[in-house]
């Protein structure tokens, strides 16, 4: 079993276990008792300019919550691992198989029987799925679809609008 930092605000609680992430889904906790103590901290990062001290401890907590939940649900929560478990038995339509959103044409390799994400990444696998995940809630903190479900809208405190959620979220204290 793998170790997980245990003071993050986010944890995923099966992302060691993939097979069963695939097959079943995962579950994902968020400590908000803790995202607020660490939001509510007085200091201000050096990084931001006086003139905007204010409107960074209002939008603190709202903008490091939604990453934290970008970060667990659709960073770590998306994504489908293609394999073949034996012969001609694949989790995907191999005479239609899924499209490379790089290449635009069809996959052409997938994990074979018996491979694993962690088996062939290595001690890697966990730190790219954290980079993924982390770059997935930093990317989508400008989403204004995805804000309002988080209630965020026009009439709002904190607007879907306001684009310094996505900033104000990247500096922790």
């Amino acid at each position: 079993m793998e170790h997980h930092d245990c003071n993050s605000a986010g944890v995923n609680t099966v992302i060691q276990y993939n097979d069963i992430r695939q097959e079943c889904g995962f579950k994902n906790v968020i400590i908000a008792n803790r995202m607020s103590a660490e939001s509510s901290s007085t200091e201000v990062s050096p990084f931001i300019d006086p003139a905007e001290i204010e409107i960074f401890r209002k939008h603190k907590f709202p903008a490091y919550y939604i990453w934290v939940v970008l970060h667990e649900l659709l960073g770590h929560g998306t994504g489908k691992l293609m394999t073949q478990s034996h012969e001609n038995n694949f989790n995907f339509d191999i005479d239609s198989p899924p499209v490379d959103p790089l290449t635009g044409r069809a996959i052409s390799s997938w994990y074979l029987p018996g491979q694993t994400w962690t088996g062939q990444f290595a001690d890697l696998a966990t730190t790219v799925d954290e980079c993924r995940a982390e770059l997935v809630g930093a990317y989508l903190m400008d989403d204004v679809e995805l804000l309002h479900l988080f209630g965020f809208n026009q009439t709002s405190a904190i607007t879907a609008n306001d684009r310094k959620l996505s900033h104000v979220s990247s500096i922790r204290h």
